[in-house]
């Protein structure tokens, strides 16, 4: 009983609350990841956006490993899938990461949404490789890379065109 309630909140996580489970998983799982930090931002202190983006960074990224294995595991994917397209966990970590620093901002968070999704998809060195690591580990870190790629840009777009 107890496995089944893991396994079951597992997959709803791992799925980014069934929103990979969309016909775009990845840019819907990116979309609720930005209307959840967008909704915290309402509610939390300006002063502590940046904290915050990084506790949730480290939080999602944690658990997101946890999920991803335990859902992998479970075989609801086949054994031959390294990264069912249906986990979204990790496009959650590395959307917080692209807009470390410009959370409740939308502008930025727009920016930063867009470049996001155009690394994760194109996946230019070093990004290529670190999905090959197995299990949850490859899942969070390919993304986790896409995100630094684009808070390097979309800092960098911000401090040469402040909006």
């Amino acid at each position: 009983m107890q496995n089944s309630i893991i396994n079951k909140a597992s997959y709803c996580i791992a799925t980014g609350f069934y929103s990979g489970l969309c016909r775009t998983p990845g840019s819907a799982g990116s979309l609720v990841a930005a209307i959840l930090v967008f909704l915290i931002s309402t509610v939390v202190p300006v002063e502590l956006l940046t904290e915050t983006t990084l506790v949730l960074v480290i939080a999602t990224f944690f658990l997101g490993i946890f999920v991803s294995n335990n859902v992998l595991s479970s075989g609801r994917f086949g054994q031959e899938i390294k990264d069912p397209k249906e986990i979204v966990i990790d496009e959650f970590a590395g959307y917080y990461i692209s807009i470390l620093g410009f959370a409740g901002q939308v502008i930025p968070m727009i920016i930063a949404f867009v470049l996001f999704r155009i690394f994760d998809n194109w996946k230019p060195w070093p990004i290529s490789r670190l999905e090959q690591i197995p299990g949850g580990w490859g899942i969070m870190l390919d993304d986790i890379a896409a995100g630094i790629y684009a808070l390097v840009l979309t800092h960098l777009i911000i401090f040469l065109r402040p909006f």
